[in-house]
């Protein structure tokens, strides 16, 4: 692949090298802290169900990019958990209604301050300017990704 050599291409190369990096370091701090009460990809259908309460299936599965089966699977440990509420959506019979229980809101909470601190014992080296624009460029990046789903985003040809 060509050096990236336009803003564009360099922030693009730039997220595309790092969030894997920070995933990882991520999902291993969450498993050292982690319990039984969920797994890291729970914790992700957990953060997505919260995210987007009352999802169907078929689009938890399409988002976490699994099988229905899969994900069928996982909304089931997690209701026998008690972390997940599922029920039938009285309009649509075959279509089923997730939501995050006390508990589960509980756990996602406990997830995310672990990860937290993690974030916060790798960016404690950085000096304040930086952490500011490091802080700045990722709320740019929150809110372009908090778009509803589009792609390319609206205004963006490729």
């Amino acid at each position: 692949m060509a050096k990236p050599t336009t803003p564009k291409e360099r922030c693009a190369a730039a997220i595309v090298e790092t969030v894997p990096l920070v995933m990882h370091a991520l999902r291993l701090e969450l498993s050292r802290h982690g319990t039984d009460v969920a797994t890291i990809p729970q914790v992700r259908m957990m953060a997505l169900i919260e995210r987007e309460p009352h999802l169907p299936l078929n689009r938890v599965a399409e988002v976490l990019a699994i099988t229905q089966a899969s994900a069928s699977t996982m909304v089931e440990r997690l209701v026998q958990r008690g972390l997940v509420h599922r029920e039938t959506d009285e309009r649509e019979r075959r279509r089923i209604r997730l939501s995050l229980t006390a508990e589960g809101k509980a756990e996602l909470r406990r997830r995310r301050r672990v990860a937290a601190k993690l974030m916060q014992d790798y960016v404690a080296a950085l000096e304040d300017a930086k952490l500011e624009a490091l802080t700045e460029s990722l709320s740019s990046l929150r809110e372009l990704f908090s778009r509803p789903t589009e792609f390319p985003p609206e205004g963006n040809e490729t």
